[in-house]
């Protein structure tokens, strides 16, 4: 029996693609050199390490440096709350304001940068001027958009306060809005350099943007708003703003230059002969369009989403400081501890089957305008999604294991110094109520007051049905057996807590992002090749589970008390039912291929980056 690093490094052997740039009519010399009709000459490389199990050429390779890209942004917006709590801890709530106003940056962000695993990801039949080429196009493109958001957010600032601020702190609140408004620009640009590097296969670039941003924000944070800083100043929630606005904008511009250094470089190495493709680096509105076809998709999708999100979040703020706080921390909590592993995964499935995919489309199988695909096919392509897919059940299962039972509560307190912040956050992660179906006592509540007196026994008897009489105002006997068997559900689920581990386990952990670790690895699969099809499982999450629940708890008049009650099947259940979702779309998907049936784009014409 094989060894699990052993089965590990079986595993990397077969997820690895040699980073060579080609076009339709590429032709393989002898001693290892691809030529192209233009007189390209690219090395592959043997020698050169990128065969080596950890080579960021190789899944496990790439994934180490998305793991470090993503750990240390993370880690900081923990830190960033721990500044805040020394400086004054009723003012802590302001950082999450960093975090709404990246949550509308994000639907310009998961448009065209989205669409990048999909077109530059596509090195076989694509150039590499036609790629990089892409890269200009969208860099330049999103930092345009990201500009313009900011100054719109400058000029809202007091809409965005009222918004997102509770109000407890809204008064001290306009002045960290404006400067976080800037953080539009630079996530518009770390995001669209980041997506585009990690697609030519260069995850370095993520890292030193996110190493660069991490050093300079902690010695500016030691040396500034530090219970040691330096001076005599007293530090405020404002300079903590600025400094992470400064850092963020200057780590953005140090990986763009560091993008456009490797490209001159990898420039310099190509033969003088080959000199006229690189006309094809220029940014161009024929590049734009060839990335607005599946971008359009993925702004569609993100906007939904987001839109759902913050209309959600504007109902949490309305519950006051303290409830906001929480919900903060808890996504402190989840975003710098839970999705690290889940989005470092997610941005290698995306690269490598991107890169797959576009195998695939090149190749004689796919030429056809509906192709299709063998079995064989179908695995190459998800295999990095389906290998990501086990990585996160090795590491997420004792994440959750260990906040549900023992950090949940002092990891907490520790990023609040507030004990009743630290309860809620407390509850939000661990599962109370021995009832694992809060839809179902929902729904019993207004069930209740549909049924006979004499069918009322076990019932909520909190409830008085229509002030007492009977039968209500419509009452039908179908309305009657209906309540009935929606009831006799509601007592099968007050059923007393199971004794097993199991049972306890299920009760205690967040168990629903276990689900959203694997969903979202198989969600790549769709994104990298089919970004129509990854719009409609968005869809249906979103308007099958979130926005009718959005809706209710708009109506039901929620309080502190009962609102994470709402909330967790809201975002819970959103999270499960997401995962039925991908399955059953990534059924279809590959049901489509299998039998013919997809619209398959033909492969980018001379390798231009353009879409016949």
């Amino acid at each position: 029996m094989l060894s699990f690093p052993r089965s590990f490094n079986i595993l990397a052997t077969k997820i690895q693609y040699t980073m060579l740039p080609s076009k339709d009519d590429t032709i393989v010399g002898a001693g290892g050199t691809v030529q192209t009709e233009d007189g390209e000459r690219h090395e592959t490389r043997a020698k050169s390490g990128q065969h080596r199990p950890w080579s960021r050429q190789r899944y496990f390779g790439a994934l180490l440096f998305n793991v470090a890209a993503v750990l240390l942004p993370a880690l900081y917006g923990t830190l960033s709350k721990l500044w805040v709590a020394d400086i004054d801890s009723s003012q802590v709530v302001l950082t999450d304001v960093y975090t709404y106003i990246g949550v509308v940056a994000e639907v310009l962000n998961e448009g065209l940068p989205r669409a990048a695993w999909l077109v530059i990801g596509d090195k076989s039949s694509r150039s590499v001027p036609a790629r990089i080429g892409l890269c200009h196009t969208l860099i330049i493109f999103q930092s345009i958009l990201g500009l313009i958001m900011s100054i719109v957010f400058v000029a809202a600032a007091a809409q965005t306060a009222k918004a997102f601020v509770p109000v407890e702190t809204r008064s001290t609140s306009l002045t960290y809005v404006r400067v976080a408004a800037f953080s539009c620009l630079s996530s518009a640009i770390e995001v669209a350099v980041s997506n585009s590097t990690r697609a030519l296969d260069r995850p370095d670039v993520p890292l030193l943007i996110s190493s660069a941003k991490f050093i300079i924000n902690i010695i500016l944070d030691m040396l500034i708003i530090s219970t040691f800083h330096v001076g005599s100043h007293q530090p405020t929630v404002n300079m903590q703003a600025a400094i992470r606005l400064s850092c963020d904008l200057a780590a953005a511009f140090i990986g763009l230059a560091y993008f456009l250094f490797i490209t001159r470089r990898i420039r310099r190495k190509t033969d003088r002969t080959a000199s006229r493709s690189w006309s094809s680096t220029q940014p161009s509105f024929s590049a734009l369009k060839t990335l607005a076809r599946p971008g359009a998709l993925t702004f569609l999708e993100s906007a939904i989403r987001n839109a759902l999100y913050l209309w959600l979040i504007s109902g949490i703020v309305a519950m006051g400081s303290d409830y906001a706080t929480a919900w903060g921390v808890f996504n402190t909590i989840r975003w710098g501890l839970i999705m690290v592993p889940v989005l470092a995964l997610e941005a290698t499935s995306l690269t490598f089957v991107g890169h797959a995919w576009g195998r695939w489309r090149a190749s004689g199988a796919a030429n056809a305008r509906r192709a299709t695909a063998s079995w064989a096919d179908l695995r190459v392509i998800a295999q990095p999604a389906l290998v990501s897919c086990i990585v996160a059940l090795v590491v997420e299962v004792p994440i959750c294991v260990f906040l549900a039972t023992w950090g949940a509560r002092r990891f907490a307190f520790w990023l609040s110094q507030s004990d009743t912040v630290s309860r809620i956050t407390e509850k939000m992660w661990k599962v109370s109520d021995p009832n694992p179906f809060p839809l179902f006592r929902w729904c019993t509540a207004r069930a209740v007051p549909l049924l006979p007196p004499q069918r009322r026994e076990g019932l909520p008897n909190n409830i008085t049905p229509h002030n007492g009489a009977f039968p209500a105002p419509g009452w039908s006997s179908h309305t009657e057996r209906f309540a009935t068997r929606l009831t006799q559900a509601s007592r099968i689920c007050r059923m007393p807590r199971a004794q097993t581990s199991i049972a306890n386990l299920l009760q205690t952990i967040d168990w629903c992002y276990i689900f959203y670790a694997l969903s979202t690895q198989l969600a790549a699969i769709l994104l990298a090749t089919r970004p129509l099809w990854y719009l409609y499982q968005s869809l249906a999450s979103n308007i099958l589970w979130v926005l009718p629940w959005a809706i209710a708890v708009s109506r039901i008049g929620i309080t502190p008390d009962d609102a994470w009650t709402y909330h967790s099947v809201i975002f819970g259940g959103s999270l499960v039912f997401s995962f039925f979702c991908v399955l059953a779309v990534l059924g279809c998907w590959a049901w489509a291929l299998r039998k013919g049936r997809m619209r398959v784009r033909p492969v980018a014409a001379r390798g231009r980056g353009e879409d016949r």
